[in-house]
């Protein structure tokens, strides 16, 4: 039904081309070699690219039909001749409601580059490629194995990729994700980022600072022992009042957004008791200054950064000693007086140099980086990192994550050359 005209002999083509393979899949839990059509409604939003690649391969099948049929004998059209199929093959996966997002923003719907395929994590992996490349945000697959332990389809997606490592490149690696799943983590490897070299230069190069607030990790801990370690970290001057308080999961959980701050030691102690930090484990983190702006970082690769400031925290909050609030809802109107100027201060050349250094330090190009100035000291801070962030303010990225795909396909292709070569060589 994609091509919406009449087609050769259907024996003139050895298999169906590549956009009508887009939705074949195998019936899961069958092992047959048949296939079938498994729509899903975000699917559908894929139909209109498909028609205009498949109305290419109608072009070629119309003007090499008389050829056909004149030597029918001796010809015969392969799948390799459609244009479709020299397009890159793209597996993806997302959970449902992301990628009804990446869909309406652009982002997985193909084009007369790349073909995207819903890759179907619960059907046999090996039997719906083969693919040139795989993209994704599998960060529900981990929190089901290794936090709830309910399910094996992370490793089974994991050994998959590896399976085909020589043959299909992933845009940012499995394993480098779990570095994302856990505040206490991220911070560790953040910080360790920022000691390098690299960074440490550019920071000279612009004269200027970034840091991670001071955090604390506590453990099974109870308000009282808590309370008692964050208060000598106050007297050794590493932080003072106030904190925000969060839970250490930092994704995929119903509470992962539920973020308290304290004012002072009264609001500390009863932040911590509340119900929904009792037995889990939490960040304490330094609460920043910084003038109501928050810059928020979007990365798709070194070759494509952009950034929006928006309105945070105020400086001074009309809270007695605490207040819980959701971090993706806005804040309450209450604790804003209308006189806050939401002003653009931030040094792009150098947060952007920063920011791709960050990139190559922890091996993920897909990031979404929250950065703070600090008032008075002028010093940035990062004080959050997201991986496959919403890209809100953003509306076509097609473009952006095709470019993001080639460039990393035609990287991989050049290394396997030269391997090649220098095996010759070496011969």
């Amino acid at each position: 039904f994609f091509l919406m005209r009449r087609r050769p002999p259907r024996s003139t083509l050895d298999r169906s081309s590549a956009a009508s393979d887009v939705y074949k899949r195998q019936a899961i839990g069958d092992q047959r070699e048949e296939t079938r059509f498994d729509f899903a409604f975000s699917q559908f939003l894929q139909l209109p690219s498909l028609v205009d690649i498949a109305a290419e391969d109608a072009i070629f099948l119309s003007k090499t039909e008389l050829a056909v049929q004149s030597n029918y004998k001796d010809r015969k059209i392969r799948k390799e001749d459609l244009p479709s199929e020299k397009l890159l093959k793209v597996a993806y996966y997302y959970p449902n409601k992301k990628e009804i997002e990446m869909i309406e923003k652009k982002f997985i719907v193909s084009n007369k580059k790349v073909l995207f395929y819903p890759l179907q994590i619960d059907a046999p992996l090996d039997k719906q490629g083969p693919f040139d490349a795989f993209i994704h945000k599998c960060s529900n697959l981990m929190i089901e194995e290794f936090v709830e332990r309910s399910s094996k389809r992370f490793t089974i997606l994991q050994e998959y990729t590896e399976r085909n490592s020589k043959s299909m490149v992933t845009i940012d690696p499995l394993e480098g994700l779990k570095m994302t799943l856990y505040r206490t983590v991220s911070n560790q490897r953040l910080e360790e980022a920022l000691a390098t070299s690299a960074i440490l230069e550019i920071s000279r190069k612009h004269n200027a600072k970034l840091k991670i607030p001071y955090s604390k990790a506590l453990f099974n801990h109870n308000a009282e022992d808590s309370l008692k370690a964050i208060k000598q970290d106050i007297e050794k001057s590493l932080c003072n009042f106030s904190f925000l308080i969060k839970l250490a999961e930092s994704c995929q959980t119903a509470d992962s957004h539920c973020l308290t701050i304290a004012t002072n030691e009264e609001g500390l102690k009863k932040a911590l008791d509340k119900g929904v930090y009792i037995g889990k484990e939490l960040i304490v983190q330094q609460l920043i200054k910084h003038s109501t702006t928050l810059y928020k970082v979007y990365t798709l690769g070194e070759d494509y950064l952009t950034y929006h400031h928006r309105k945070s925290l105020p400086s001074v909050l009309p809270i007695p000693s605490h207040a819980q609030f959701d971090s993706q809802k806005p804040f309450p109107a209450e604790w804003f007086t209308g006189k806050e100027e939401i002003v653009d201060k931030m040094n792009k050349d150098f947060i952007f140099e920063i920011s791709k250094a960050l990139m190559k330090a922890i091996d993920l190009t897909i990031l979404g980086l929250d950065y703070i100035l600090e008032e008075g000291s002028g010093c940035y801070y990062l004080v959050d990192l997201n991986y496959y962030s919403s890209f809100r303010h953003e509306s076509d990225l097609n473009e952006k994550i095709t470019s993001l795909i080639i460039k990393v396909y035609n990287e991989k292709i050049k290394g396997i050359a030269k391997q090649f070569q220098f095996i010759l060589l070496s011969l």
